[in-house]
């Protein structure tokens, strides 16, 4: 996918400036922007067809979630994340976890278990059709289990450290091998939740993780230091 089928994709019924922000977020955590390219906004805007304000809106949630940095003369610089930043992220994220998903067991319907499977099953019938399109279904499958829970607050803490959790996950889009792990990782998440067993979920759940932090790491720690 392109950044603006990124953007597309992420929409919906957001505002504007956070369809961009979790569309750069992914770029730079992915490393599809470079640490330390220029970003500015006139050129954001053309490629997202949005207006500057949405853009410099994204560019300074950017700069306050680390990933970016404010330069002279406008715009901002990709920064990128480093290996403690990663561990960080995902010992948060494992705090969440167990803050919302005793709510996700009592609040999951038949349905909407149902369709959640739904979206793993397209997960496999597109693996080799739109691996980009996988991670982002994939993405979706496991925000959705915070949107279940409805925990008070929790989303505003999901969309800093999930997000960064999620977009490390879009890396898996370059590698088959850990695209159809994912897929298989979230179906043990979603059979514990049908199981109605907390133990099982906080098991399965922390293995997914694991394997998500290990891939990142893995990962920065083969891109060019500058």
């Amino acid at each position: 996918m392109s950044l603006r089928e990124d953007f597309i994709f992420y929409a919906g019924e957001k505002p504007a400036y956070q369809a961009v922000y979790e569309t750069l977020r992914d770029a730079i955590v992915c490393g599809r922007i470079p640490k330390g390219e220029r970003m500015l906004e006139i050129y954001y805007a053309e490629i997202f067809n949005v207006s500057r304000t949405p853009i410099r809106s994204a560019f300074r949630k950017l700069a306050n979630n680390g990933l970016a940095v404010e330069v002279p003369g406008g715009g901002v610089e990709a920064k990128g994340l480093d290996v403690s930043g990663i561990e960080n992220i995902f010992k948060f994220q494992q705090a969440l976890e167990r803050l919302a998903f005793p709510q996700v067991i009592q609040n999951m319907t038949g349905e909407a278990l149902a369709e959640l499977f739904g979206r793993l099953a397209d997960c496999e019938r597109l693996i080799d059709q739109d691996m980009q399109l996988v991670a982002h279904l994939n993405e979706s499958v496991h925000r959705k289990l915070f949107e279940i829970s409805r925990f008070e607050g929790i989303m505003e803490a999901v969309d800093l450290a999930y997000g960064f959790v999620q977009a490390f996950n879009l890396l898996a889009a370059r590698d088959r091998g850990r695209q159809i792990a994912i897929t298989e990782e979230h179906r043990a998440i979603l059979s514990a939740i049908q199981q109605r067993d907390q133990v099982l979920l906080n098991s399965v759940a922390d293995y997914h993780l694991e394997a998500c932090r290990l891939f990142a790491v893995q990962f920065y720690q083969k891109l060019p230091r500058l």
